[in-house]
């Protein structure tokens, strides 16, 4: 009473058969690497949080912010090289784990035709 209707399961496909249709293992082999790309982002964003906190970190150690004394400047902020660099790498590859086109089989066939030729 209040819950959910629960429907019966219909069976849509022969027994065996895929609702995806022949290129099932297409799909799930896609499905599969697309999951495996954005894994692969995720621990590339965080190593590249926690290294750069710690190069950040040894920067403020080594005569920086917490050895700073009244009248002092600080040195030049050299991580910003890392940073900035590193950073450049980790939108490339973001931008290709979630916007980069995907590829036919077809256009994928065709492309090895012409190689072979």
């Amino acid at each position: 009473m209040g819950g959910p209707t629960l429907l019966p399961a219909v069976d849509c496909c022969p027994r065996g058969a895929s609702p995806l249709g022949p290129n099932a293992e297409e799909f799930r082999r896609l499905a599969l690497k697309r999951i495996k790309d954005k894994y692969d982002f995720r621990v590339h964003l965080i190593v590249y949080l926690a290294v750069n906190a710690l190069i950040v970190l040894s920067w403020a150690v080594t005569g920086n912010l917490l050895t700073l004394k009244e009248g002092e400047e600080l040195t030049f902020f050299w991580p910003i090289f890392v940073i900035v660099g590193w950073g450049i790498g980790l939108v490339v590859h973001w931008y290709s784990v979630y916007f980069a086109p995907s590829y036919s089989e077809e256009q994928i066939q065709r492309e090895m035709r012409k190689l072979m030729r």
